[in-house]
């Protein structure tokens, strides 16, 4: 695991992200995206990897200048590090998927219904507007199954335990793709901060912020309770609370299901381990007493 360190914080990073300067670009354009259409370079100091961003040359002073004066720097011993975190809002946040089944819109409003999905799942759904506009003017395609593209939200207490919001329909691009379009058909990419593990049931926790730009204008404090939580089943390595993973699922029946998982970032410190209560510290005696010598 390394470590980047970027202005004035630290937090652990994929080394699959850390040392390839396609996927380190790809997470830093949304926040600085300058880095496009900068230059990167790497130096080895004290054993740690140095990693600067280098503007491209200005035509006006003909001088290299580092995004934004800061140096951005990847250290490979995270260990010697201090600990600090990141806001939720520096990452992008996603949870999309693809789903098989037949729109049956309520008899009021067309832009709510259900989705009877192909094994026979029912899901409560709705329309975003752009859907909506394209699907008035093709009813057709709410006769029979399709092939939509959906958010997806859990509800595991209550029944259905899917509600998926529809963004649109999609086709194949050619029949020569045709085989790759049928394979993401229950797939789901998810992109969250973990709030909840347990390995013992199998089940995850991953809230999903709306993705608000911080460096265009100031959030306001309600924004960042604006969240979902998705109930995944599945086991991520080690203490994954508080941190951001990038999720590959299926759907199975009435669960999401974790099929791969990759490591982003840490956003909360790890939970410390929970000191024994007097109630479990008073049983421990009695059973240590209870042991025959």
């Amino acid at each position: 695991m390394a470590t980047i360190h970027l202005t004035d914080r630290y937090f652990p990073l994929d080394d699959a992200i850390a040392t390839d300067d396609e996927k380190l670009i790809h997470l830093l354009t949304p926040y600085y995206p300058q880095v496009v259409d900068s230059e990167i370079m790497r130096q080895s100091q004290e054993d740690s990897l140095h990693v600067h961003i280098i503007k491209p040359t200005s035509p006006e002073t003909g001088l290299k200048d580092r995004v934004g004066g800061q140096d951005i720097a990847v250290e490979e011993k995270f260990q010697s590090q201090p600990t600090s975190t990141i806001l939720p809002d520096t990452l992008h946040y996603k949870a999309v998927g693809w789903v098989r089944g037949q729109y049956i819109p309520s008899v009021d409003d067309f832009t709510t219904g259900i989705l009877l999905l192909e094994d026979g799942v029912v899901a409560s759904a709705n329309l975003l507007v752009s859907a909506s506009r394209f699907l008035k003017n093709r009813k057709g395609l709410v006769e029979s199954s399709q092939v939509w593209i959906v958010y997806p939200h859990t509800r595991p207490k209550d029944p259905p335990y899917f509600h998926f919001t529809i963004r649109g329909i999609s086709l194949p691009e050619s029949k020569a793709k045709l085989e790759d379009f049928i394979e993401r058909v229950d797939s789901f990419q998810v992109d969250g901060l973990v709030t909840y593990s347990n390995i013992e049931t199998r089940m995850l926790g991953v809230r999903i912020y709306r993705n608000i730009d911080a460096l265009t204008r100031p959030i306001k404090s309600e924004e960042k309770d604006n969240f979902f939580l998705l109930t995944i089943t599945g086991v991520l390595p080690g203490e994954p609370y508080g941190q951001f993973w990038s999720l590959r699922l299926s759907r199975n029946g009435e669960q999401l299901v974790l099929e791969e998982s990759t490591l982003v970032a840490q956003v909360f410190p790890p939970k410390k381990p929970k000191k024994n209560t007097k109630k479990q510290r008073r049983s421990k005696r009695k059973a240590k007493s209870k042991t025959p010598q």
